[in-house]
């Protein structure tokens, strides 16, 4: 029997602090997690991998979430 694939999300945001706190929470509950701390990394992230969900912060310097 296959084991299902634990949850793969994509956490975006320019604060190591909250990046890390959700980034540390998820893996806790049992998710995969992917982060950047830019959408132009998080855009080669999207390259390679395909996350079930993607949180992002909505007020970033670069790209605002809704851009995004």
């Amino acid at each position: 029997m296959d084991t299902p694939k634990p949850t793969l999300i994509l956490s975006i945001d320019d604060d190591p602090d909250i990046r890390n706190l959700v980034e540390r929470f998820l893996k806790g509950t049992g998710y995969q997690v992917l982060t950047a701390d830019n959408v132009n990394r998080a855009f080669e992230i999207l390259q390679t991998n395909k996350p079930d969900l993607i949180l992002l912060d909505v007020s970033m310097p670069e790209m605002n979430g809704y851009d995004f």
